[in-house]
């Protein structure tokens, strides 16, 4: 892939405080189409899963917008209904997605591994009995 002149792309999650994590991403155009948004959410479910403890995680994407759904449905997600958004100034329909803690297991990936997670859980407001040990954090 070489190295990048400026950032690939940027991802994140927003915590609900429920048990709930919803992960958004967004990549630059000459960045698609190479695994990386599909690498960028498995990073942010195994965090959000086996780091933080998430019961469920959420997303969505404009319906036409064929990448992001791809990679939701690749990621176990499930559909969970449709709503709008403005997309340039325009309404346009966006796809919602689902994932719970069982759909992700079956799917889960072995090869990401978390480091220093537990030491953040405090700063996040989060107790260690919302980490499973399972979880493969260091």
């Amino acid at each position: 892939m070489g190295k990048p002149d400026a950032a690939a792309g940027r991802a994140g999650w927003l915590p609900s405080g429920r048990g709930t994590v919803s992960s958004f991403s967004w990549l630059a155009p000459g960045s698609r189409g190479q695994g990386l948004g599909k690498e960028m959410r498995a990073a942010i479910l195994q965090l959000a899963f086996a780091g933080l403890g998430a019961r469920e995680a959420g997303s969505d994407a404009f319906v036409d917008n064929e990448a992001p759904n791809r990679v939701s449905r690749a990621l176990g997600y499930e559909p969970n209904g449709t709503d709008w958004d403005t997309r340039r100034g325009e309404p346009a329909r966006i796809q919602q997605w689902r994932l719970t803690r069982d759909a992700w297991e079956r799917v889960r990936r072995d090869d990401i591994a978390l480091t220093g997670v537990a030491e953040c859980l405090s700063v996040l407001g989060i107790g260690q009995r919302a980490v499973r040990p399972a979880g493969g954090i260091a």
